[in-house]
């Protein structure tokens, strides 16, 4: 699964960048609205200051995931998790990150959570499709391949619904 590295940094950079703005406009107008009804100006002060660590954790998550230093994104993303317990991105790269480690449990129950909180981001099906694989649960690869390459084609990244249905196919005949 080496040759998944370069792969795994590009899937994993481009899904989370261009997911993280459309969740993030959503909850963070919910949270700005809840903090002003519920809490003192001290306590939002500090909720914004947390959020701006969860997304430097995010960050650094994603440097260190390019670095290849796995055990460290893993840290990393679970700091975020701490903060911000429904980030789908820090469950989905966390999960990337337990899957280049061959923790294959750990990766499917990360990206599993991805999932519940998301369901249209194409990265978390296409690694659970890598994992189940690994796993030797064909059915399930097959079918978070099929998810993954529709998400993608849908979104008009043709080549990445390419290289899914290529696993899928892949995935058949193993």
């Amino acid at each position: 699964m080496k040759g998944l590295q370069g792969f795994t940094f590009i899937a994993v950079v481009l899904g989370l960048m261009l997911y993280a703005p459309k969740g993030n406009a959503q909850s963070n107008t919910q949270q700005v609205k809840t903090q002003q009804e519920n809490f003192q100006p001290q306590a939002r002060n500090l909720s914004i200051s947390s959020k701006q660590d969860a997304k430097n954790d995010l960050k650094h998550g994603l440097d260190l995931l390019e670095a290849e230093d796995y055990r460290g994104a893993i840290q990393a993303f679970s700091k975020v998790i701490s903060a911000e317990e429904n980030n789908q991105y820090a469950y989905c790269a966390r999960g990337i990150s337990y899957f280049q480690l061959e923790q294959d449990q750990e990766a499917k129950a990360d990206l599993d959570k991805s999932i519940s909180l998301d369901t249209s981001n194409p990265y978390a099906y296409l690694f659970r499709g890598f994992t189940q694989k690994r796993l030797k649960n064909k059915q399930e690869a097959i079918a978070d391949f099929q998810v993954a390459a529709n998400l993608f084609q849908k979104e008009g990244q043709t080549e990445m619904a390419k290289k899914a249905l290529e696993e899928l196919e892949n995935a058949r005949k193993s």
